[in-house]
């Protein structure tokens, strides 16, 4: 027997019709991802591409190479080079010297074979024959590392258009991708960079988990971003307690509301905890031989760094060890764009009104929580004694956050035609921050907050410059005649040696007798200043390089 039954076209139709929207709307967030991560791309590759080295740029390309040989010849215990751990860095590094070994294999094998010919129990910053062969393989570890936080701007993106819709979630990615101290960062083979993007994924998974449905599905993406935020830096860990600590919020405030939903929170923490412990194991292969005695590594590592620091830094116009708990405070002035501030100051009044509309609860939550971890980030790395300003990196990607919170708590609660005002406004915001970044292409790390006085106050207030413009007094001297046969004594090796055709050494006064040229950097003026106008007494002055309106 046949039977036949009614079709309902209307009900059909209506299908069809969510169907086709939500296939338009995944190409048109598609095409939105692309484009952010292609805009971030630009700028983090023109500074990737620079000539300059950072101070342990090539203590992370050497770290990487000994990384590599142990994973070819299954030593998996002496993949722990460090105890940062610095594990996802050290596979930039790799991806680095693999792609060395495509572009040029004759190259490499050479530049290899005379690294593993050292025996260095530790990176020796002033060797400069290694520290030459050592930047053969540098731009091609940072490109890694660019692209990966360029990605991280589109899955930001995508992520935080969950919680405040496609309009608020691509005015921030556009900030994040064209900030310059992020994107100075983003350009060089370190840890912070990659530290702040996994975090800030990691939190903003989570937090669409327990504000949309989904729960454990958001919980092991935001674990797996939570294990590699770890594996490349050890502050990572904050996200433990930080993690515990919002879904106990969530279930303090849902329990009488969702009562099954709430209680479900506990497994969510469980079943994070656990997705982020195999991640971070999967992807250390010390952690399958020797766990125990590999996070003991790590754990002391960072109890030396929450110690006495080895190098004085420059705080508040004077050399110090300590610089005290208004460090952080201070750099995040400096290293923050005046259009971001701007931004997070607004984003307080919604939060202390009394009155909040229910459909921008669950939003904050999410702004709360994002300025809670910024919060506790500071706390958190104000007690060690080892303080720079790089460290603040994952406080500067949660301003951003709540930067774009606030924007759409304004389009929401505004009319029609104000709306349209608050876009003219955000859309000159973004082109100003635009031509913030522009003058220090490729340079993006010599950025200090104009507000404030750019890089003329800032160094009289903090330190300043990480290789910026050595490569520039490099290119100098190397035109010179004869430059192969000259000397030149420097308080910046690690910067210059890599890049010059001749001899360096150190900046002292046993030194000076041989020297030809002597390259003075502003850090040595702040740090010893005392010191560098004895060695400079009789010397005649050859070459400036001036970067953002200072003498670097």
């Amino acid at each position: 027997m046949i039977e036949t039954f009614p079709i309902d076209r209307k009900e059909q139709n209506a299908t069809q019709a969510r169907w086709l929207w939500v296939r338009r709307t995944l190409k048109r967030d598609l095409v939105l991802a692309i484009g952010l991560y292609l805009l971030a791309l630009g700028p983090r590759l023109a500074a990737a591409c620079a000539r300059f080295v950072t101070s342990d740029e090539l203590a992370w390309v050497y770290r990487a190479t000994r990384f590599l040989t142990a994973l070819s010849t299954g030593d998996w215990a002496h993949t722990a080079q460090v105890g940062h751990p610095g594990v996802m860095t050290m596979w930039c590094g790799v991806a680095g010297i693999l792609l060395r070994r495509l572009t040029a294999p004759k190259a490499t094998a050479e530049h290899l074979a005379w690294l593993a010919r050292l025996h260095w129990t530790s990176f020796d910053p002033f060797d400069g024959p290694a520290l030459k062969q050592l930047a053969f393989f540098l731009v091609a570890g940072r490109l890694p590392v660019a692209i990966l936080t360029s990605l991280a701007v589109a899955g930001i993106f995508l992520l935080a258009r969950r919680l405040w819709g496609r309009r608020v979630a691509l005015v921030g990615a556009v900030f994040l991708a064209l900030d310059p101290f992020p994107v100075g960062l983003s350009a060089v083979l370190h840890l912070d960079a990659l530290t702040a993007s996994f975090t800030t994924l990691s939190l903003l998974a989570l937090l669409i988990g327990v504000t949309e449905t989904g729960l454990f599905r958001w919980a092991v993406l935001s674990g797996t971003l939570a294990g590699l935020a770890m594996l490349t830096k050890s502050s990572a860990i904050l996200l433990i307690p930080f993690v515990a600590l919002t879904l106990g919020v969530v279930f303090l405030t849902q329990q009488k509301r969702h009562p099954e939903k709430a209680f479900r929170l506990g497994g969510a923490f469980f079943l994070w905890l656990a997705v982020a412990g195999l991640t971070f194991c999967a992807l250390y292969p010390a952690m399958w031989v020797s766990p125990l005695g590999t996070l003991r590594d790590i754990f002391g590592t960072a109890s030396r760094h929450a110690g006495s620091s080895v190098h004085p830094i420059f705080f508040w116009g004077r050399a110090t060890f300590d610089p005290g708990p208004f460090f952080y405070p201070v750099a995040l002035a400096f290293r923050t764009s005046p259009v971001i501030w701007l931004g997070v100051l607004a984003a307080f009044p919604p939060l202390l009104g009394r009155r909040f509309p229910d459909w921008a609860r669950g939003r904050r939550l999410s702004l709360l929580a994002l300025l809670c971890f910024a919060a506790l980030f500071v706390v958190f790395m104000t007690p060690p004694t080892k303080k720079f300003d790089r460290y603040l990196v994952p406080v500067s990607y949660t301003h951003l956050r709540a930067h774009e919170t606030r924007h759409d708590l304004v389009c929401r609660l505004l009319s029609a035609w104000r709306q349209r005002g608050v876009l003219v406004i955000l859309t000159a915001a973004v082109v100003l921050q635009a031509l913030v970044s522009l003058p220090y292409v490729p340079y993006f790390l010599a950025y200090e907050n104009p507000l404030l006085g750019g890089p003329q106050v800032a160094a009289r207030v903090m330190s300043v410059g990480w290789g910026e413009g050595v490569d520039q007094a490099a290119a100098y001297l190397n035109n010179l005649e004869g430059a192969e046969d000259m000397c030149v004594v420097t308080g910046a090796i690690p910067h210059l040696a890599p890049l010059f055709a001749g001899e360096t050494l150190p900046l002292d006064e046993a030194h000076l007798p041989l020297a030809d040229y002597l390259v003075v950097s502003v850090g040595d003026m702040q740090i010893r200043p005392a010191e560098i106008e004895t060695l400079l007494a009789g010397a005649e002055l050859v070459h400036t390089v001036r970067l953002g309106n200072l003498d670097y």
